[in-house]
């Protein structure tokens, strides 16, 4: 699952950078990466249908990120709707969504895409007196840090339990949008997830936004034929964190990404 949620991302990813360079027709760009990504399917059968889809719906207009979006409900993942999108969707990471979300500030250096966001996580966790807690003991509003081989690489907030799973929200990429997803499904290369409280509390506001999300989320879950969990959001802490899609296309001689 992780590895399918990955090779989609990196799909639309690759597909919308190479398309804003303006060098390369729609047809070419997709002759070079659909394959390139091929190799790294763990299910061929899937992604070849992935693929035919990709190609059809996108030659047949469809917005890429809108189809992205259709592909994630197989993972019970749903784009937030425009009200959970913040500032413009190609300036937001992970870590300035959390910020923007919360209506706190962008800071300079926590935000700041060029500093390596392992530090910039473990400072913040630091600045907010937060402390690891189980996953048991998950509030609404927590910090959810993502940490593989290279340290911090993604946060998220959680949201609460839904239907038997944890849920949280979280920017997806850099060009992709904000996506609510149970907390095991993200990319694989985002590594594990670590929970956080912290000294950062909810108010009346946040508390509003955090009932809406579940209601999507709820929604979503009802349209796909889910029967919902009616017990849900508990209290909260919050924290902060950001995200890179390091692992990306690389093209071949004489195409330029």
């Amino acid at each position: 699952m992780r590895n399918k949620i990955r090779i989609l991302m990196s799909l639309v990813e690759s597909f919308e950078k190479s398309m804003a360079l303006g060098v390369h027709s729609k047809e070419t760009i997709m002759d070079a990466i659909i394959p390139h990504f091929a190799k790294t399917a763990l299910d061929k059968a899937w992604y070849a249908n992935i693929s035919k889809s990709f190609i059809s719906d996108i030659n047949n207009g469809k917005n890429v990120r809108d189809w992205l979006a259709d592909q994630f409900k197989e993972f019970g993942i749903y784009q937030a709707s425009e009200k959970f999108q913040g500032m413009e969707i190609s300036n937001h990471h992970c870590m300035s969504f959390i910020f923007d979300f919360l209506n706190m500030k962008q800071d300079l250096y926590f935000c700041d895409l060029n500093s390596p966001f392992h530090y910039r996580a473990e400072s913040f966790l630091e600045e907010n007196e937060a402390r690891e807690i189980k996953e048991e003991n998950l509030k609404v509003g927590n910090l959810i840090l993502y940490k593989n081989q290279t340290g911090y690489i993604h946060i998220a907030l959680s949201i609460g339990l839904m239907n038997g799973q944890s849920y949280a929200i979280s920017k997806f990429g850099e060009a992709h949008n904000v996506f609510m997803h149970p907390i095991d499904c993200v990319p694989e290369n985002y590594g594990t997830p670590i929970y956080f409280d912290s000294k950062l509390t909810l108010n009346s506001d946040l508390t509003t936004k955090f009932e809406i999300m579940k209601n999507e989320v709820q929604k979503n879950l009802k349209n796909a034929g889910t029967k919902l969990d009616s017990g849900l959001i508990r209290l909260w802490s919050v924290k902060d964190l950001s995200t890179s899609q390091k692992d990306e296309f690389k093209p071949n001689v004489g195409f330029r990404i």
